[in-house]
């Protein structure tokens, strides 16, 4: 598949984790998209069962905050959105994902395609002309975060620089998630490359919180009410 990105954006957040401070801003949303699954009615499918169903779905890069680093000091992350899952995943992967891959594709489906795609990460430098319209070599997908209830809806594919992402302890931020048009309407989450999720209600990591260790297929009480997240090692909850 030819990713050809729908927008880049300037997601102005500071990637890595800030603990201080709650950012005031407005809350902001963007249409959906959806693309429904097609097929049988679902409702005694279990839910981690059922076919995913992607509208727009967006890439956007934090990275770990090192000790000692000032994280006003960090560059902005890009957003980079596109029409599909697909074309996000191998935006942030450098390696080409069929279309068919996800088609009727279950949860379990997509994890399985983003192990591969991470595990790729230390296969190497890719050729000038491939990074120009891929994320940086060495990218891994840390989560996805989703707009709907059972990995459905836009999504927000969420990568962190480097080939280990949580396995080694590293963390990473995303303190305000109006910057990124999804706050308050996030209602599902998957979590991958050693990763667990803490999401909260306020910006920079403060407020109410749910863990999803590693997926949440429904928020509950907490549906629309993400504000920043955390990637943390599994096994650590927020």
């Amino acid at each position: 598949m030819t990713s050809t990105p729908l927008r880049a954006l300037s997601a102005g957040l500071v990637a890595g984790l800030v603990l201080v401070g709650a950012v005031a801003g407005p809350a902001l949303a963007s249409p959906s998209g959806v693309r429904a699954a097609p097929g049988d009615d679902l409702a005694a499918v279990p839910l981690a069962d059922q076919p995913v169903a992607t509208g727009e779905s967006c890439a956007v890069e934090a990275q770990p905050l090192l000790p000692g680093e000032d994280p006003a000091a960090l560059p902005a992350a890009p957003e980079v959105c596109f029409g599909s899952l697909e074309e996000a995943l191998e935006f942030v992967s450098g390696d080409e994902v069929a279309p068919s891959r996800l088609a009727r594709a279950t949860r379990a489906d997509v994890d399985g395609l983003v192990g591969e795609l991470n595990a790729t990460t230390t296969a190497g430098p890719r050729a000038a002309a491939e990074r120009a319209t891929t994320a940086a070599a060495g990218s891994i997908v840390l989560g996805v975060l989703w707009r709907d209830p059972s990995y459905k809806g836009a999504s927000k594919v969420l990568y962190g620089s480097g080939t280990n992402g949580c396995h080694t302890g590293s963390t990473y931020g995303f303190p305000n998630l109006a910057n990124l048009l999804m706050n308050n309407v996030v209602s599902s989450a998957s979590t991958y490359a050693g990763c667990w999720v803490t999401l909260y209600d306020s910006y920079s990591y403060a407020g109410t919180k749910k863990n999803c260790t590693p997926h949440c297929a429904t928020l509950g009480s907490f549906d629309d009410r993400a504000s920043s997240v955390v990637y943390r090692p599994a096994g650590t909850l927020g």
